[in-house]
């Protein structure tokens, strides 16, 4: 005896929120990271002059 489905149900739970996927190549997970490590060391860098980019490291 085969399961039984309920198509409609199923349809409703995949097809929820209607999230829209795309690919990517790899390299832009590797920019997106070097870039946001760009910006938060350069807001903590703003925020607390008195370290440099060395101590800074140390405290990550």
């Amino acid at each position: 005896m085969a399961p039984e489905y309920d198509y409609e149900k199923i349809k409703e739970v995949l097809c929820e929120g209607d999230l829209n996927f795309f690919v990517t190549p790899k390299e832009t997970d590797i920019v997106l990271k070097s870039v946001s490590e760009l910006i938060g060391y350069s807001i903590n860098l703003a925020l607390n002059p008195n370290l440099n980019y060395e101590e800074m490291l140390s405290l990550v």
